[in-house]
Order: C-alpha cells, then structure tokens, then sequence
C-alpha cells in the first residue's frame, strides 16, 4: 500500500466525536460512513464493558483511513487483508486504523464485512487504552470476540461465531491445544496475509469460552481481565482466575467449537444520541500524498527509499504545500533506517516550517526530537549523575512543544526530557496526562520510571519500570537493553534505601 498512487482521487477528512475518518470517497459516501463508524465506535465502547471492568477515561478520537477499493491493500499485504492497526510513521506516533471496502461485495455482505473488520480494529484500540500486556490469543481473542457485534432495534447481539471462520467449524486437528495457544507469538497466531485464520478461530474459541461459556467462567474471566487491568502479570492473571479449573478448561475447550449451541449475549440495548459530523474537508493533493509517506513510515517491512519515494510523489503533486518542509524533515530521520543519528538537515527544515505554522504540535515533536538525538549521547541512559551536555538549550523547543502538545506520544516526550534534564517536578505532569489517556503504553511507563528516580522514589520507579518491561516486551520481540538497565539501577537504589543506606 505504501507504493500506492492516490492520483486524481479526491480525499477528504470526516470528523466525529470518536473518529476521525480519511477517505477518497465521494462526499455523501463520506458522511455516511462516518456516521455509521461513530454508532459503531460508541456503542462498543458501551458494550466493551460486558467482559472489561473498564476505567473510566478521556475519549479521545481514532484515526481511521478507509479507502474506496481494497486492491491497494491486498497488493500490500495479501489477499485476505481487509484491514489492521497500526502506527502512524510520523513523528509523535500515534494509533491509526486501516480499512477498504470490499469492492466485489454489494449491498449487506459488505457492510456486514467492513463492520466486521472495522469493530476487530477498535477493539485493539481499546484493549490498549484500558489493559496491560495482554497475550497475543486474548488480544486477538478479545478483538474476534467483538466483531461480530450487531445492533437491532433495541438489542445489541455479541458473541457470535465469525462467519469468516466456517471452515474451522468441523475441524479439530487443524486446530492449536489449548496450552500451545496460550504460548504462541503474534507472528505464530496471526500470519497476517497468508490465509491461514486457525490461530485467530482458536484464539475466539478460546476467549469465547471463557466469556460466555457459564456463569462460573464468566465471572472469573472479568476477574482476570481486572487482573489485566490492574497491571498483573499475565501468567499470574489467568493462574488465579482458572488455575484451578485449567485441567478441566482445556477439555472443554478441544471440543468447545463442536457444541451444536453456543450462549449469545442478546442485551437490551438502546443507542444513546450519536453527534453527527463535525467538520469536513478536503485534502489537498499533498495531504493526499503524505498519507502514503505515513503508512510507508509505518511498514516494518517498507525497503530503503520507499517513503522517499512517497514524497517524491507529494512533491511533484503540490510543489506549494507548506508542510512539504516538514515531511522532508521526516524523511531524513526514518528513510536513513541504517544511520544512527537524523540528519543534520532536518532540523533546518523543521525550524523554516514552524517559521510559518507555529502552531502545528507534530513539527514542534519532531524538533525536539532530531535535537534529543543530537545531545544526548547512545550510551546515555537517564540514571546518570549530570543531565547530558547540551539537553538545557533545547528547553526552548520543548516549551514550544508543551504550548501546542496533547497526544500522549508529544506528552510523554516533554517528560522524558524532563526526566533526563533531572527535573522530575517539571516532567511528573506530563507522564502522568499521557498515562491518563494511553495507560497501556510501556514508553511512557518507562519515563515515569526515571522520573520517579530522580524524585528520589526508588520503589515506585521499580514498580513502574516493570510494568513498563512488561508492556514492551508485549509489543516487540526483545526489550531495550537500556531500558533492563535502568531497571536494575531501580532496583538497586531501592535495595539501598530499604537497608538504610544512602
């Protein structure tokens, strides 16, 4: 998708309370489809409660950029992608989902589908929002769980077995034991593009069960998910919420999906006023472009020079667009994947484009991050007795930053500076707003984490720096080695202080 050309397509931007939706289709489509994707979002976020003891939170719009036809992302990603959630490539990173409509599909089937695929996305969001270092089977398990939500006058159906998964229906070897699925990795469950659903089936099999099998399960499964919620290790959540059923709970999931009736939740549900659209544009021809830098940014796999590629195309699309500066800027810290520092230009680019939009929070994130990566040294790593030399002459940006920021990616890069520069004072705010909307994210954790050290809180720095391996090693396959090391200094100034000593 990253090598996409939207050329003559029109694009625009839908805003609702919950969505903010990005698409090249035609206006009424637009509005249409905001609409329905704001219902959705709400009435989950309503219903998400059935199994999630949720904490209350700011709610806080989901990016979503749902194009016309779904060639481009099968292109990408394979055949049977219809859409997933990712990470905006731009600086200040932040959640964003990916949807198409199913072209082949008229009619019901395909709003059927993209309901499907849109509800499976959001829920990742919220199980991101509200819990912490869910395993890779109750993430997916949880999505399945919920796409298949469907609202009827009056009633909210959830629970019902994804029909994209007949095939599996009468299957029982093609399926992973109940153990092995708990085990399995991201890149085990979901092989993303290859046709290959039985890690998804097993995982809504198995969330399923324990959901709505009876009562009994029920109970200690919302117990486990407040576990979850709570910050508990994983192995200890489902130990003391089914330890003593698990013998038990893996006979009765082997042959769980054989049952000729499984329970459904049909609840009394009457949707509460959905805000209709709030604002609408449409995009410039370089906004258009940069979309696809974005999603370039984002690939893991995207090769050398594919989003300068993408830029190459904005350029030649809207030579006069301002934000061209900063999307240069951009290019030159991440398309470089092999160089250890941004470039020196990038800076200069940044500082020209706020020259001119002063108010643009992601330029400003971006300044101040090429200028951390500059002054602060790679074998830095925060617990050091002297801030890095040259950290103070950058506060000038950071409080640029701090007059426009508010995600929590632009939060909790003011408080890592701050952290760094041995101002805990200054930077517990922050990490404290950016946890307050994004509580599952381990790199805000982590800046909690030093900011407490310099606090001279050596036990609450442990305690958070753990959750913060933890929430990391959810979301990647190996945790910095910075980041372990600064757990052990924790550890260690802890230690200290509980034997007496300074």
């Amino acid at each position: 998708m990253a090598h996409a050309d939207p050329g003559g397509h029109a694009w625009r931007e839908v805003r609702t309370d919950r969505i903010l939706l990005v698409t090249d289709m035609d206006g009424d489509d637009a509005r249409e489809r905001a609409r329905e994707f704001e219902a959705l979002a709400s009435a989950l976020a309503d219903l998400y409660t059935l199994v999630v003891p949720r904490r209350p939170g700011p709610v806080r719009p989901i990016r979503i950029i749902d194009m016309a036809g779904c060639s481009d992302m099968r292109a990408r990603y394979g055949e049977n992608v219809g859409g997933f959630m990712t990470g905006s490539g731009d600086f200040g990173s932040e959640r964003l989902v990916v949807t198409c409509e199913w072209g082949e599909l008229v009619g019901e089937a395909n709003r059927s589908l993209r309901t499907e695929v849109l509800v499976h996305e959001l829920t990742h969001d919220l199980n991101a929002r509200y819990l912490f270092n869910l395993p890779p089977w109750l993430e997916e398990g949880l999505a399945s769980y919920y796409e298949t939500l469907q609202l009827k006058e009056g009633v909210a159906i959830v629970g019902q077995p994804p029909p994209m998964d007949v095939r599996y229906w009468k299957e029982v070897s093609a399926l992973p034991s109940m153990s092995r699925l708990m085990a399995m990795k991201y890149e085990e469950l979901s092989r993303r593009g290859e046709g290959d659903r039985a890690g998804y089936f097993a995982a809504w099999k198995l969330t399923h069960l324990l959901a709505n099998g009876s009562q009994d399960h029920h109970r200690r499964f919302r117990r486990m998910l407040a576990a979850f919620a709570a910050g508990r290790d994983k192995e200890a959540a489902f130990r003391e919420s089914f330890g003593d059923i698990a013998d038990r709970l893996a006979d009765e999931y082997r042959s769980y999906h054989l049952n000729r009736q499984l329970n459904i939740w049909r609840l009394g549900y009457r949707r509460a006023a959905v805000g209709g659209v709030r604002s609408e544009r449409v995009l410039r021809p370089g906004e258009a472009q940069a979309l696809f830098i974005e999603l370039a940014g984002s690939e893991r796999r995207a090769g050398p020079g594919t989003m300068k590629a993408a830029l190459e195309r904005a350029e030649r699309a809207d030579a006069s667009w301002p934000r061209l500066l900063y999307w240069r800027a951009l290019v030159q810290t991440r398309d470089q994947t092999r160089e250890k520092k941004p470039r020196p230009q990038a800076e200069a680019l940044l500082r020209q484009y706020l020259a001119r939009e002063p108010n643009d929070a992601q330029a400003w994130m971006g300044l101040v991050d090429v200028q951390m990566a500059r002054v602060v040294p790679d074998w830095y790593i925060g617990v050091e007795s002297l801030p890095p030399s040259g950290l103070q002459a950058i506060e000038k940006d950071v409080i640029g930053l701090v007059r426009v920021g508010s995600t929590p990616s632009q939060l909790n890069t003011i408080g890592w500076y701050y952290a760094l520069l041995h101002r805990p004072q200054t930077g517990l705010n922050f990490a404290m707003r950016a946890l307050e909307i994004e509580p599952g994210d381990g790199d805000i954790w982590d800046t909690l984490a030093l900011l407490y050290f310099h606090a001279g809180r050596p036990a609450e720095a442990v305690a958070a720096q753990r959750r913060a391996v933890a929430l990391m090693a959810r979301d990647s396959v190996s945790v910095q080695p910075k980041v372990r090391a600064r757990l052990l200094r924790y550890e260690q100034a802890a230690a200290a202080a509980h034997a007496g000593h300074p």
